[in-house]
C-alpha cells in the first residue's frame, strides 16, 4: 500500500490521444475487474500496470470495504498506480449500491431502502435527494461510477429481479429512475441502466442458468425498452444475459449485435458506454466455450466494457468460478490476438475506447486530488442522510391488521425470530425495549434447518407473542413451512416481510403484517419503532 503522505502531491496526469495508445493499452481500457485484497497489492499491480485496466470493481469478499477509511484509501492508491502509467489514464471504480438488498458499501455509510421502496414511497424528491446523497457518499471514498439505477420492470410477481425494481409498469420505473438520474448527475456520480433489454419478467435468475424472455417485438416496445427510450442524459447501459427469441433466437443479449448493435445503436440510437453484465455468469457461458471467447464475442456484439469482475454464485463444476490476475492476463491477450487477425477490427475498438475516454473526461475524472477525511466527514453516513433513509423507509412501511383483536406488548414475553443477515442492524435498534423479556433465534440461512425450525416452535410456545422476519418465504419452502407451523398454536405473531411483500400473503392467522420491500438498516429501525408503539 502507497502511504498517505506520498499521494498528497498525486494529481493525474492528462492521458494521451487513442493514435498514441497501443493494442494493449487500448483493450485494457475495455476491461472492467476486480482483485482481492484490502489494500493494493501485486494483483492490483499487474491488473493497472501492466495489463492497463479500465475499471476495477468493488466487492465485500474481495476488497473489505470495512470502513469508509479503509475504501477511501483503497481508491487512493489504485488511482495512484493509474497516474503512473505510461498512458496516465484514470480508473472507472465503480460498485453496486443500488440501496436495499444489493449494497457493496455498508459500514460506516448509509444504507438507503432500495428501488421497490422508493417506488412505494412514491416520493420523487426524496429518490432524487436519495440518489444525490448517494453519489456523494461514493465520490468522497474515491467511488466514480454506480452500477445502478435498475431499470427492470417487474411485471409479474415471481420476478428474479424483484424488489430490486422501482414498479410493475413501465411508467412507474421511469418515474423514480428518472428521479434517480437527477440525483446521480447532480451528485456527478457516473450511472448505468441495467439490464438491458429487460430482466423483469422472467423467474430464471441468470448467474445460474440462461432466462428465456418470450414477448413479442410489440410487447417489448410496449414495457422493457420503455425505460431506455424515454430516459435522458444515460451514461452507460448494462446488458443482461437472457435470450429474447423475438430479437434474436440464437444468442443472449450480451452476446447479441441483433440486441446491441441493431435495436441499441441503430434504432434508439444510444451512443453512450455499453456495458457487459459479469461474463462469469452460468447464463452466459452455456454459450461459450471459454472466459476468453465469451469476452471476444461480447466485444464484438457491441459491448464496449466487459465485466470479468465477481465470481459464479454457485458451484457447477468450475468452482465458483473467479477471474485472478492471470486470468485476466489471458483475456486481455486473447483480445489483442483478435485485434491483430482482424476479428476484432481496429476501428470498432477504436470507436469503444473514445466512449470510454470520452466518459472518463466528462467527469473529470482526470485531474483529481487524492481524497483525505475532511471528505468522509462532510459527506458519509451523516445525520442528514440517516434521516431521509428512515423517512423514505417510513413512507414505505405498510401495515395491515389481519385480526380485529388489540395489541399490547407491555409486559408480555417476546420471541424473535429472524434470519442471521439482519442481526446486526436488528439490534443496533431499539429491539430490546420490546416486552418485558426476549428469546432470539436468528437463523443461519434464510432456509431454517429442522433444528432450528424446532427451537422457533419451542421458544414460540413459550413466548407470549411471536414477532416474525420473513425474508423471501414465498420461494423459500423451509421458511415458509416453519411460519406456517408457528401460526398453528394460538399465539399473537405479527409478521415482518423484509424482502419481497408476497411473503405478506402467505398465512392469514396472524395479528398483524408489515412490509418493508427493503432490509436496509433504515427499514428495520422503521420496523422496531412502530413495534414500539404496542408496548
Amino acid at each position: 500500500m502507497f502511504p498517505l503522505s506520498a499521494l498528497s502531491s498525486f494529481i493525474l496526469t492528462a492521458s494521451p490521444s487513442i493514435d498514441q495508445m497501443t493494442i494493449e493499452e487500448k483493450v485494457g481500457q475495455t476491461l472492467m475487474v476486480h482483485f482481492n485484497g484490502e489494500e493494493v497489492n501485486a494483483d492490483a499491480t499487474t491488473l493497472v500496470q501492466e495489463i492497463h485496466v479500465g475499471g476495477i470493481q468493488y466487492y465485500n469478499w474481495a476488497n473489505g470495504l470495512t470502513s469508509p477509511r479503509q475504501v477511501q484509501a483503497l481508491s487512493n492508491d489504485l488511482q495512484k498506480l493509474a497516474a503512473s502509467c505510461s498512458t496516465h489514464i484514470p480508473l472507472f471504480i465503480a460498485v453496486d449500491q443500488e440501496g436495499g438488498v444489493v449494497n457493496r458499501l455498508s459500514e460506516g455509510f448509509t444504507v438507503f431502502p432500495g428501488n421497490l421502496a422508493l417506488g412505494i414511497a412514491d416520493n420523487m424528491e426524496l429518490a432524487e435527494l436519495a440518489a444525490l446523497a448517494t453519489s456523494k457518499e461514493l465520490k468522497a471514498v474515491g467511488v466514480n461510477f454506480n452500477l445502478a439505477p435498475v431499470v427492470d420492470i417487474a411485471s409479474r410477481k415471481e420476478s428474479y429481479i424483484g424488489v430490486r425494481a422501482s414498479a410493475d409498469t413501465a411508467e412507474a420505473v421511469v418515474k423514480v429512475a428518472k428521479a434517480q438520474l437527477k440525483g446521480f448527475k447532480a451528485g456527478e456520480c457516473i450511472t448505468s441502466l441495467k439490464h438491458f433489454p429487460g430482466h423483469g419478467d422472467v423467474v430464471t435468475d441468470s448467474h445460474e442458468e440462461l432466462p428465456i424472455l418470450k414477448k413479442s417485438l410489440k410487447n417489448l416496445m410496449e414495457c422493457e425498452l420503455v425505460p431506455y427510450m424515454s430516459l435522458e442524459h444515460i451514461d452507460t447501459i448494462m446488458t443482461a444475459h437472457i435470450l429474447v427469441p423475438a430479437l434474436d433466437k440464437t444468442w443472449c443479449a450480451t452476446l447479441s449485435s441483433k440486441i446491441l448493435d441493431d435495436l441499441l445503436r441503430k434504432q434508439l440510437k444510444f451512443d453512450g458506454v455499453v456495458i457487459s453484465d459479469s461474463l462469469v455468469m452460468e447464463g452466459l457461458l452455456r454459450q461459450c466455450p471459454s472466459i476468453e471467447q465469451a469476452a471476444i464475442s461480447a466485444f464484438n456484439a457491441g459491448c464496449d466494457i466487459i465485466m470479468l469482475g465477481g465470481k459464479q454464485l454457485l458451484d457447477t463444476g468450475k468452482k465458483k468460478l473467479e477471474l485472478n490476475a492471470s486470468d485476466v492476463k489471458k483475456v486481455a491477450d486473447a483480445m489483442v490476438q483478435a485485434v491483430k487477425a482482424k476479428i476484432i477490427s481496429k476501428e470498432k475498438l477504436d470507436a469503444s475506447v473514445k466512449r470510454i475516454l470520452a466518459l472518463k473526461k466528462q467527469y473529470k475524472l482526470e485531474g483529481q486530488k487524492p481524497l483525505g477525511e475532511a471528505a468522509i466527514l462532510a459527506d458519509v453516513a451523516t445525520k442528514d442522510n440517516h434521516e431521509l433513509a428512515e423517512k423514505i423507509a417510513g413512507l414505505a412501511l405498510k401495515i395491515c391488521y389481519q385480526q380485529n383483536q388489540p395489541i399490547s406488548l407491555r409486559d408480555k414475553s417476546i420471541a424473535i425470530i429472524a434470519p442471521s443477515i439482519i442481526e446486526n442492524a436488528l439490534l443496533k435498534t431499539a429491539i430490546h425495549k420490546v416486552g418485558k423479556s426476549q428469546t432470539h433465534l436468528f437463523m443461519a440461512t434464510v432456509s431454517p434447518s429442522e433444528e432450528e425450525r424446532k427451537r422457533a416452535l419451542t421458544i414460540v410456545q413459550e413466548a407470549d407473542v411471536a414477532l416474525v422476519f420473513s425474508y423471501n418465504a414465498w420461494k423459500t419452502p423451509s421458511q415458509l413451512s416453519m411460519i406456517q407451523e408457528l401460526t398453528k398454536h394460538g399465539k399473537l405473531i405479527v409478521l415482518v416481510a423484509l424482502r419481497d411483500p408476497q411473503d405478506a400473503t402467505l398465512v392469514e392467522t396472524v395479528a398483524l403484517t408489515m412490509t418493508t420491500c427493503s432490509p436496509s438498516p433504515s427499514s428495520i429501525n422503521v420496523v422496531v419503532e412502530e413495534v414500539l408503539k404496542f408496548n
